[in-house]
C-alpha cells in the first residue's frame, strides 16, 4: 500500500510541512518572518502563540511561570501559492523556562481556516482618572 492511498494522506498538507520546515529552522521562524520559496509560493509568518513571549524576562520572581515549566507556542503560516490560492498552517511548540527556548520537535502541523470574529470589550469612562 502506498503512503498515498492511506485515507489519512494529505498530500497538500505533507508538502507544505516540508518546504516549510526544509526553508530554515522552525525557531528561525518566529524571527525571519516571510520567506519566498521557489516553485511553491510566498509564506508569511502572520501570528504566534503568544503564551511563550510572556515566560521570557529579566528575572525569574513575580511572573506565572516558575523555573522548569513549559508553556504552550506555535507559529501560524500564510502561504500564497503559485497560483494565487492562500491557505494557512499552524506549526505548534513548547517554551521551556529552563533554557529559554521554543521547540518544536515533536508538535503538531495543521492546516487552518481564517475566521473573522466580532470581539466586545469594555475600557474605562473616566480615562483612566484616579478618583
Amino acid at each position: 500500500m502506498n503512503i498515498e492511498d492511506h485515507k489519512y494522506y494529505n498530500y497538500d498538507l505533507y508538502r507544505a510541512f516540508y518546504q516549510l520546515a526544509h526553508a530554515r529552522p522552525w525557531s528561525d521562524w518566529a524571527y525571519h518572518k516571510t520567506a519566498n520559496i521557489p516553485v511553491f509560493g510566498n509564506v508569511e509568518v502572520v501570528s504566534t502563540i503568544e503564551d511563550c513571549r510572556k515566560a521570557h524576562r529579566d528575572d525569574y520572581y513575580g511572573d506565572e511561570y516558575a523555573q522548569g515549566s513549559t508553556a504552550p507556542a506555535g507559529l501560524v503560516f500564510k502561504v500564497t501559492y503559485l497560483d494565487g490560492s492562500i491557505r494557512f498552517y499552524q506549526k505548534d511548540g513548547t517554551y521551556g523556562s529552563y533554557d529559554g527556548d521554543v521547540s518544536y520537535d515533536g508538535g503538531s502541523f495543521f492546516e487552518l481556516k481564517a475566521v473573522e470574529k466580532t470581539v466586545l470589550t469594555y475600557e474605562r469612562v473616566d480615562g483612566g482618572r484616579k478618583a
